[in-house]
């Protein structure tokens, strides 16, 4: 290459088409939200906004023009004795989803609560069992109490017997890193096991395979 050039590169630029998505009509699907249960909230027009701040007054007029649980939330804040300020009331008037989606705008005691465990049950598949048994993987923490309770307050399933016990499970080793060591010695996490009686039977449905075979 002859001294005294200068080549500037040009990087590519990739275009990439954004897609367009269309607004929810009024009519449309139902929007959910897990702080509160919000359907597809309808505030006012610009156009009201507009008129409304250059007369520099709100009436009851925007009732009108609203959907019903947006004049519902402002008679329950009323009525616990907190006025929305005029530009919160503003805010919730021009955006009502975006404004209920925020956990500072709406008070706890309007809020729909939902509360998710921080631990998980598993119902094992056990053929050898008879339909009075079944058998659970629950944490290690688990007590039997808190299984009995568990099954009789979700899925209203009496007890008579629990049996529970901790399974160790074998020792494996760990990625190896050559041929010769294998690797270090490594114990999983044991694995704790319910055996339930159960006052009423319970009979595993067939399998899929089990189905179509018999289709």
């Amino acid at each position: 290459m002859p001294r005294g050039v200068n080549i500037t590169r040009v990087l590519p630029k990739l275009g990439v088409k954004q897609k367009v998505v269309p607004r929810t009509p009024p009519g449309g699907p139902k929007l959910f939200n897990a702080k509160r249960k919000i359907k597809t909230s309808r505030g006012v027009s610009d156009r009201f906004l507009r008129a409304a701040i250059e007369k520099d007054a709100f009436n009851e007029e925007w009732r009108n023009h609203v959907s019903e649980d947006v004049s519902q939330f402002v008679d329950d804040m009323e009525a616990q004795g907190t006025k929305l300020l005029p530009e919160e009331r503003l805010a919730l008037l021009r955006d009502p989803a975006r404004y209920f989606s925020r956990p500072q705008n709406v008070p706890a005691s309007l809020r729909q609560q939902v509360y998710f465990p921080d631990f998980s049950i598993q119902l094992r598949r056990t053929e050898r069992l008879g339909p009075y048994y079944a058998q659970f993987h629950v944490p290690l923490w688990f007590s039997k109490l808190d299984l009995k309770s568990y099954l009789k307050e979700l899925y209203d399933v009496d007890v008579h017997h629990i049996r529970s016990y901790v399974v160790y499970r074998k020792l494996i080793r760990k990625r190896p890193t050559n041929p010769y060591t294998k690797g270090e010695l490594f114990q999983p996490k044991q694995r704790k096991r319910m055996t339930v009686q159960l006052v009423e039977p319970f009979v595993w449905p067939q399998k899929a395979s089990e189905v179509d075979r018999s289709a």
